[in-house]
């Protein structure tokens, strides 16, 4: 093969050189060939022979391959891991966080297969902005590597719950099913007459959160697709939340599907930009809830909790 390939670069040189001193100045049909095959080699001798190419890693990767790179890149080169005196938020120690960053990037990429465990990426998302929250003035490029994994997370997050708009729903439905039904329940007490409370709060994981957004966006509650949209492309945070809140019109007739009718709002949590929103307390400001259905029938909102809609 050694032979053939030196044959053929002997070809494509000489055809070079009558292309050059015609004026043309153009690569022939051999060499541009030849050049083609040399890639294609050189990928697979570079990925085992399994012949998938593997990415080219640009300046900035290349650099920060190793620990000590990856160190020095964000700002450690000041400061002795070692130093007791220095704390982080909440006393973590330099040598602490750099811990739980190698840890990581370890559990992230292993170098023996090449290839990256992407159940880690919310892991990272919430640790960059957990750092370039409380910690940003021990580190630097903080910026440019919370909107890298801003942007991965926002695409990767969602799809464990669903690629599919099918999926998506079932899968939500399998989750949330159960708190929708608890949550219709607690509603109808409130609307006795002498209800035994009228407020319910429920405290839940990211994963509930997901489902129960993708359930109600999938279903024909949302009256404005805009706002489904957007709340779909939405970051779901700490302190997202859901709220349902029934009312009655007694100005209504007691047949009318409106006299009794359900409000619906998401609020994506504490999802703005820790380099611009933050306060001076280190903290972000929970955004307000944005209206899904503000009249949603409550004749039409038990067919949803019953997954009717």
């Amino acid at each position: 093969a050694n032979a053939q390939s030196k044959d053929t670069t002997a070809d494509a040189n000489a055809q070079s050189k009558d292309t050059d001193a015609k004026g043309g100045g153009k690569k022939r049909r051999g060499e541009e060939d030849e050049e083609q095959k040399r890639t294609e080699s050189s990928d697979l001798d570079r990925d085992g022979g399994r012949g998938v190419k593997t990415p080219q890693l640009t300046p900035l990767e290349t650099d920060h391959q190793d620990p000590e790179a990856v160190t020095n890149a964000v700002g450690y080169e000041d400061f002795d891991l070692g130093d007791e005196t220095i704390r982080l938020y909440d006393n973590e120690t330099l040598e602490e966080l750099q811990g739980r960053w190698l840890t990581l990037v370890q559990e992230f990429y292993d170098k023996e297969t090449d290839t990256f465990n992407t159940t880690k990426i919310p892991d990272i998302y919430d640790n960059i902005k957990y750092d370039s929250l409380h910690n940003r003035d021990f580190l630097q490029g903080l910026r440019k590597i919370y909107i890298a994994a801003k942007n991965v997370a926002n695409f990767v997050i969602p799809q464990e719950y669903g690629v599919f708009r099918k999926q998506k729903l079932l899968i939500g439905r399998s989750i949330v099913q159960p708190l929708l039904e608890h949550i219709f329940n607690n509603l109808m007490k409130g609307a006795e007459d002498s209800p035994s409370h009228r407020v319910s709060l429920y405290f839940s994981s990211e994963s509930h959160l997901h489902s129960l957004r993708n359930t109600i966006l999938l279903s024909d509650i949302p009256n404005n697709q805009t706002v489904a949209t957007t709340l779909e492309a939405m970051e779901i945070n700490y302190m997202a939340h859901c709220v349902f809140r029934l009312f009655e019109d007694p100005t209504r007739d007691i047949s009318d599907p409106l006299r009794f009718y359900v409000d619906v709002q998401f609020a994506p949590g504490a999802a703005l930009d820790p380099f611009i929103f933050m306060g001076q307390d280190h903290l972000l400001p929970v955004s307000r809830p944005i209206p899904v259905n503000g009249r949603v029938p409550l004749a039409k909102f038990k067919d949803f909790i019953a997954g009717k809609t």
